[in-house]
């Protein structure tokens, strides 16, 4: 079970989008109208005689019925009461009446009505009663579920409530959009630029020698001059921007080539400076030089307020006409060449008309490859799919853990590296007997919910460990009885600092990190609040799987770098990083005055001489210089003894592993990170749901 999975009809969530085998459910179709209804909803591996997948019929009784529509209308604001009129047409039938609008307690007065329709086209229209209405209404149909699409209350709406048709020629609307038959009108197209002149229009079932079915030539007589805005050629090599201008003529702009006191405007054409916010719009009305000047462009804030808002749509001729700073914007096409339905960014241009082989939508990082795009979903094969600049399971600001062995307050053994190897992810928590939110986890059962659901005798995914990283106060026995995972008490304060030390602790309990099986680590409380929870710490496994998945899914156990990392190893190496090879080990010791004689001080088994933290530093007893061999036989005849159980008058033997690992130091003071006095009951920090609605205006 992995993001992007195939899901397959097993009851598991194959691909971990939180629903199970939504491709296995199916529908009663009692009218035999392809379409099912709702409430008849069953999951099955095979498929169901009478039903179908797909939902969404009304009225199962009728096969001329499928669609159900849902019309929302809302008061202007400052109105908590009123109605409103409407007219759902299809065809010959009406539906026709009054909608009551009921105060929502969000200053406006909203109603909904609900009709069954059948297949094809149908128009809304909605007018006010007693009361304005607001802007938009809003509707819900089968082929959106759940949302809800605006349109404008002044123009109404023409759609369909199923899936519509391509358009034919036949007299009839056949795809839904208002118009008829608007896909076989053809221009003639004389100078074969690819843009017809609109006065030659003609309506033709069949194509038209030497006709486009795109309009907008202003001459058709000259191929470098199509629609205005688009780019043409003025014949000088020292002009940039050239476009065909409102008289159908081809202009370019040179850069900084306007006289003192005067700008270039919209157009690159040159103009006084002073009449942008002089009072007056300069939008084509007047001319400088022979030449109309436009300021009404974002570029100017509409001629410095002069020309006043809205702005109008963006039109493909050479203008800022919204007024956002760019020009011809909606009009960018780039190349799709794997026809993934996105083009890559470099390629983009302006076309007033659709070309072949471009799309409007970019952010293709891989244009020969169709399943690499910003609507695929990432695996764990180490590739970039949805080209986020992430390979997935990397961030490339990982912080590893060290490993440590503990022993538990049962008498058991824990080793952090020995878990991960297994490919389990492991949940530590930093926790303290005296903190307020340490006893609400207790009492709550949180731990163990997580654990129920995905430890040992759940999913097997995670192990549990809990340290008593400050015990200078508290009952530490509800802790240990309750605990159905391993709990460190015996040199727990020791913890802090080690993962102080690589950033994952600081001084606050509960902290509570996740290790992924290949070292990395996330702090999920004690600064960020990423735990899975609601509520007062109640455990939330909906939202524990996408965590999970997220920091975890495609971090496997580095099983071919644990001879490096484990201490019992001949190769062991506390810095080898994973993945990577792993070189053979040697013992080195502090030199502190640079004599080349180390002290008697503990070794450190490494690669390359370790960087010694100067409160390291032991002055003893010197010996003479020596690199220490590898731990392990050189030959059978030739024994080496290991450096890491090796005592003479010269060396003391090494700790033990936990010993080694966790030195004692003085504990710093620790902060409940809740607590904003010594009296306050702190709680976790709030979890706030935005509530979904729509934004009426």
């Amino acid at each position: 079970m992995f993001p992007g999975a195939t899901e397959v009809c097993d009851g598991l969530d194959n691909d971990c989008d939180g629903t199970v085998d939504p491709d296995f459910i199916w529908f009663t179709d009692a009218d035999g109208d392809g379409f099912g209804d709702d409430s008849t909803a069953q999951p099955s591996c095979v498929p169901v005689s009478g039903a179908v997948q797909v939902g969404g019929d009304c009225d199962d009784t009728n096969a001329a019925l499928q669609g159900g529509v849902i019309l929302y209308v809302a008061s202007e604001f400052g109105i908590s009461a009123g109605s409103a009129h409407y007219v759902i047409t299809q065809g010959g039938t009406t539906h026709e009446g009054d909608m009551v609008l009921i105060d929502t307690g969000d200053d406006y007065a909203e109603g909904s009505v609900s009709v069954c329709l059948g297949a094809g086209c149908f128009s809304i229209s909605v007018t006010p009663n007693e009361v304005p209405l607001a802007e938009l209404a809003f509707m819900e149909t089968p082929l959106n579920p759940g949302q809800n699409s605006a349109f404008a209350v002044i123009d109404g709406f023409i759609g369909s409530a199923t899936p519509p048709v391509a358009e034919l020629c036949d007299g009839l609307d056949n795809d839904c959009d208002g118009a008829v038959d608007e896909g076989f009108l053809w221009y003639a197209d004389v100078d074969s630029d690819g843009v017809g002149d609109i006065s030659t229009e003609q309506f033709s079932c069949t194509p038209v020698p030497d006709h486009v079915q795109v309009a907008g030539d202003c001459n058709d007589a000259d191929p470098n001059l199509t629609t205005v805005g688009a780019t043409c050629d003025d014949g000088d090599p020292n002009t940039i921007n050239d476009r065909v201008r409102t008289d159908c003529s081809c202009q370019g702009f040179v850069p900084g080539d306007c006289p003192p006191g005067e700008i270039a405007d919209c157009n690159g054409n040159c103009a006084p400076a002073e009449w942008v916010g002089d009072g007056t719009c300069d939008d084509g009305s007047f001319e400088h030089n022979g030449i109309a000047i436009f300021f009404n462009c974002g570029a100017f804030g509409n001629d410095g307020g002069d020309c006043g808002s809205p702005c109008d749509p963006e039109l493909c001729d050479g203008q800022d006409n919204d007024c956002d700073g760019e020009v011809d914007e909606d009009f960018l096409w780039y190349v799709d060449a794997d026809g993934d339905g996105f083009g890559f960014e470099p390629s983009a241009l302006v076309f007033c008309a659709p070309p072949s082989g471009r799309v409007q939508v970019s952010g293709d990082c891989d244009d020969t490859d169709p399943s690499i795009n910003p609507g695929a979903l990432d695996g764990c094969d180490g590739v970039d799919r949805n080209c986020d600049g992430e390979v997935p399971g990397t961030t490339g600001t990982e912080v590893y853990s060290p490993d440590w062995t503990a022993t538990s307050t049962t008498g058991g053994t824990v080793n952090l590296f020995a878990l991960l190897a297994q490919g389990k992810t492991v949940v530590v928590d930093l926790f303290a007997a005296w903190c307020p939110p340490s006893q609400q986890m207790l009492s709550a059962n949180f731990l163990q919910d997580w654990n129920a659901h995905m430890g040992p005798d759940g999913t097997d995914q995670i192990r549990i460990v809990a340290i008593a990283v400050d015990q200078s106060a508290g009952n530490l026995t509800p802790f240990i009885n309750t605990a159905q995972w391993p709990v460190i008490v015996d040199n727990g304060e020791s913890f802090g600092p080690l993962y102080n030390a690589i950033g994952m602790y600081n001084n606050a309990v509960p902290t509570l990190l996740m290790i992924c099986p290949d070292r990395s680590v996330t702090m999920l409380y004690g600064g960020p609040d990423r735990l899975p929870y609601t509520g007062l710490f109640q455990y939330d496994a909906a939202a524990a799987t996408p965590l999970l998945n997220e920091r975890c899914a495609c971090r496997s156990a580095c099983l071919t770098n644990i001879g490096c990392m484990d201490v019992n190893a001949c190769d062991y190496d506390p810095t080898a990083t994973c993945p990577g090879p792993c070189s053979q080990a040697q013992e080195w010791f502090v030199d502190n005055d640079g004599d080349g004689v180390g002290s008697t001080s503990l070794g450190t088994h490494a690669r390359s001489p370790p960087t010694v933290p100067p409160r390291a530093v032991i002055a003893t007893t010197k010996t003479p210089a020596r690199k220490w061999a590898s731990p392990c036989p050189s030959s059978p005849t030739t024994p080496a003894t290991s450096a890491r159980h090796t005592t003479s008058s010269n060396r003391v033997a090494p700790p033990s592993r936990a010993t080694w690992t966790f030195l004692r130091r003085p504990r710093a003071s620790v902060s409940c990170p809740c607590a904003s006095a010594a009296t306050a009951t702190p709680s976790p920090s709030p979890r706030t749901m935005s509530p979904s609605g729509r934004k009426l205006t």
